[in-house]
């Protein structure tokens, strides 16, 4: 058991470590040896901020917040009442969160699908293309690998949009190597 919590560990801080972006970002509240950082705000939107120093859990909200303010950004989107770059905005601050407090888990697959969503349907392909390489460790991780039917459906989604991405901006040989990855279950779903 103690393996597998090591084994789960190791997988969440490289997932942190993929998700920063830059390994010189990972700080001391985010290494290995530190406890992980949970957040205290109870603020439901807030702006992104680039971390330029250890994040501060007053200013994070804790996952038991961000699961409504994903839903009041994606509603205030599909309701028209919030522009592209503010949600986009606040995506990203969610998204932060997710990171500095190591989570891996169904919430954070939700968050990364919702902003790739919402960046295809405006054709944003750098924020699109973020989101999926997350989703890419996140779909991959043992620590989510029993979610379910919803899960396995996310997965196919993003392999997907994985390859018309990789299409459309001229990777022949990232889509080839990809088409080679996908085993007979994968080309099974619809």
């Amino acid at each position: 058991a103690a393996a597998q919590a090591h084994g789960a560990w190791e997988d969440s801080s490289a997932l942190l470590r993929a998700a920063s972006g830059k390994a010189a970002l990972v700080s001391k509240a985010a290494s290995l040896d530190a406890p992980a950082l949970r957040g205290t705000s109870t603020e439901l939107t807030r702006q992104y901020l680039r971390l330029t120093a250890d994040p501060d859990p007053s200013q994070v909200r804790p996952p038991k917040i961000l699961p409504a303010a994903l839903a009041a950004i994606c509603r205030a989107w599909r309701e028209g009442s919030a522009t592209y770059v503010w949600v986009c905005d606040r995506l990203k601050a969610v998204r932060q969160d997710i990171v500095v407090q190591r989570l891996v888990s169904p919430l954070a697959v939700r968050a990364y699908e919702a902003h790739a969503r919402i960046a295809a349907e405006v054709g944003d392909a750098g924020e699109f293309n973020q989101c999926q390489t997350q989703l890419i460790g996140l779909h991959a991780s043992p620590l989510l690998a029993a979610q379910g039917e919803w899960f396995a459906q996310s997965r196919a989604e993003f392999i997907a949009y994985r390859l018309i991405y990789y299409c459309r901006s001229a990777e022949d040989a990232d889509a080839e190597a990809l088409i080679g990855e996908l085993s007979d279950s994968d080309m099974a779903e619809p």
